[in-house]
């Protein structure tokens, strides 16, 4: 008899892996929609309230309280083109493309400073700093692998900002972040008689991020910030039965979620009383995600482990924007994002492979306090291979997978 978890397996593993229609890995870096006309330049130097998470001393900028929301919308396309083929149970193949599997989302973000002293601001975000929603379908080829995964996340993050001296601030606040997962796939028992499984988990999980700005000259603003690796302990309800709907068995299962360190460089500079420029550096430590180890706990204990071995990664972007009169700014950007992903254990659910990011955007203030952003960016990805053997119950899975998306964003800042 097959056990449990190998028919879950590959479902289960998506929990560790991030939508290429986002970023690379699975980190999404549209916290804020004004750093998103930019591809992510200067997000760590903002006076915005949706820069916290990006680095929170850069809160010291603000002489007033803030409020800021925004939301992207997220349009991808991802289709995988390839074979499958199983030689247990039963012996089959299958050659074909999927279809669009990347659906469409919204990300959202709140933030709030408060200006509790000339050398000290205190601030609120919440925003979804990780997540995907893939649904290949019940029919495609990939359907041993994955036919449905999603993954939601919640970043609740306090913090606080305290002036040293006049030209240095020190930043830091805690990360409390609540992750959902749902996954489901078909097992390639045969043809005819499928096995389809669901499973669904989640955690809360505690981390912390710190960062330092300075305000090198009048023109000169520069922003240093760390944000430490967070473990979801994932506890989840699993399920096997025919898509018809039939109930085979219930059992529990449970995985881990490794989120990265991050270290982050952001910096910009005014060239003239309206142009400036921007920078930002990140290097991510995606070498913590080198396995899936999934449990489950049925009538027999059992395990799975799939190798990933994600290497660490460099994320670089460049922006300038142009302020036209008191109220209208301009501002573009590029960004070339490095995927961690392996060719060799790049699996369906993961169709991550490096980007580059091209991004727009506009501000108008609406008054003395009230402001609107809108944003629009196109990222392009190379195409990834997909060279999975020996897999079991889930079959060989070979071909190419490619990605492509378009950003959408609305933002609005009140200051009172």
């Amino acid at each position: 008899m097959v056990s449990k978890t190998s028919k879950v397996i590959v479902a289960l593993s998506t929990i560790c892996a991030g939508s290429s229609a986002m970023a690379g890995g699975y980190a999404i870096k549209l916290h804020s929609g004004l750093s998103a006309g930019m591809a992510a330049a200067g997000s760590g130097v903002s006076d915005d309230a949706l820069a916290i998470y990006a680095n929170p001393a850069a809160m010291i900028q603000n002489t007033t309280h803030q409020v800021a929301g925004h939301f992207t919308g997220v349009f991808g396309l991802t289709k995988f083109k390839g074979a499958a083929q199983t030689s247990t149970p039963a012996a089959f193949s299958t050659t074909g493309n999927t279809r669009n599997a990347a659906k469409k989302v919204a990300v959202p973000s709140f933030g709030v400073i408060a200006n509790a002293h000339e050398r000290v601001k205190v601030g609120l975000m919440v925003h979804a700093p990780f997540g995907l929603k893939f649904n290949y379908g019940n029919e495609s080829v990939v359907r041993g692998h994955a036919t449905r995964a999603e993954m939601t996340t919640i970043n609740v993050v306090p913090s606080i900002a305290l002036k040293i001296i006049d030209s240095l601030t020190f930043g830091a606040g805690l990360q409390m972040q609540y992750t959902k997962v749902d996954l489901a796939r078909k097992a390639a028992l045969t043809p005819l008689s499928p096995l389809y499984s669901l499973v669904s988990g989640n955690d809360w999980a505690m981390g912390w991020t710190a960062g330092l700005f300075s305000q090198v000259t009048k023109a000169w603003k520069v922003g240093l910030s760390y944000k430490s690796q967070m473990t979801a302990n994932l506890d989840g309800q699993g399920q096997l039965g025919t898509l018809t709907g039939v109930l085979s068995s219930e059992f529990k299962a449970k995985a881990k979620v490794h989120f990265p360190h991050t270290f982050s460089l952001s910096t910009s500079y005014d060239l003239t009383n309206s142009l400036t420029a921007y920078m930002d550096v990140i290097y991510t430590k995606w070498d913590v995600v080198k396995e899936i180890s999934i449990s489950s706990f049925s009538p027999q204990n059992s395990q799975d482990i799939i190798p990933l071995k994600w290497k660490n990664t460099w994320f670089f972007s460049l922006g300038a924007s142009y302020k036209i009169n008191e109220n209208w700014t301009f501002r573009t950007g590029y960004g070339y994002d490095k995927s961690p992903s392996r060719n060799a254990t790049r699996v369906v659910s993961i169709p991550d492979t490096n980007k580059h990011w091209i991004a727009i955007g506009t501000t108008y203030n609406m008054g003395k306090n009230l402001a609107m952003t809108l944003s629009y960016g196109h990222e392009f990805f190379e195409k990834g291979k997909i060279n999975l053997t020996n897999q079991g119950l889930k079959g060989s899975l070979v071909g190419k997978v490619k990605n492509r998306v378009d950003l959408v964003s609305v933002q609005f800042n009140y200051k009172f």
